[in-house]
């Protein structure tokens, strides 16, 4: 995690520029139910119940302002830039708890049935990414009217676009329900697994006027 802030003060007014930035990695197991179902041999593993997966999370930040202040006016521009880049990837093994799952194929060399192992990492994988981009432009003009009266009028323009993926089935798809996962999919039985694409590109322009007035040193409106 990390962040920058510098400020130049110029004879037309004073320059911010704001650089933000965190990297995160995560690695997260934990026992979804507390229980331990009962396996039908010692030698199967235990941890079929358990939740495992990897997560990481990367963001920039880029802001950069410019300001001005008189007697009777204020100034102020600026624009924006954050980018988000985000995954998650699920490792569990519920599907241990079901001997017929697609995924629990029996161990090299053990022939007994209940002998499970897990899927290879590239077969199927569950995995979600999200990758977000804002830019943002804004401004803003103050002006002192009279000693009590304030106006000031805003206005910020922003475009977001998100582009995100997720896999075409669950693992309670192919743990409980015993679908077998297909792309595309076939005859009941099967699940997609055909990945899931989207893109949300949005952009709006807001703007905002205010009064303020001071009645007496006392009593304030807006």
């Amino acid at each position: 995690l990390a962040s920058l802030e510098a400020v130049w003060e110029s004879p037309v007014g004073a320059f911010t520029y704001q650089f933000g930035w965190l990297s995160n990695d995560s690695h997260n197991i934990y026992d979804n139910d507390f229980s331990n179902a009962a396996q039908p041999s010692v030698t199967a593993l235990s941890l079929n119940s358990a939740a495992n997966g990897y997560s990481t999370d990367q963001h920039r930040n880029h802001e950069l302002r410019w300001s001005r202040d008189t007697d009777r006016f204020s100034f102020l521009l600026g624009a924006q830039q954050f980018r988000e880049d985000s995954a998650s990837t699920d490792l569990g093994q519920i599907w241990l708890r079901n001997p017929n799952s697609i995924f629990a194929a029996p161990f090299p060399g053990f022939a007994p049935v209940g002998i499970r192992r897990t899927p290879s990492p590239n077969l199927f994988p569950s995995r979600v990414t999200r990758s977000s981009d804002y830019t943002g432009y804004f401004g803003s003009f103050g002006w002192q009217a009279i000693d009590a009266l304030r106006l000031t009028f805003e206005g910020r323009y922003n475009q977001d676009e998100i582009d995100f993926a997720a896999p075409g089935y669950s693992s309670d798809q192919v743990t409980y329900l015993q679908l077998i996962p297909m792309c595309p999919p076939g005859a009941p039985g099967f699940a997609s697994s055909c990945g899931l694409r989207g893109t949300v590109d949005e952009s709006k322009f807001t703007p905002r006027v205010s009064a303020d007035y001071g009645f007496t040193p006392d009593i304030h409106a807006y």
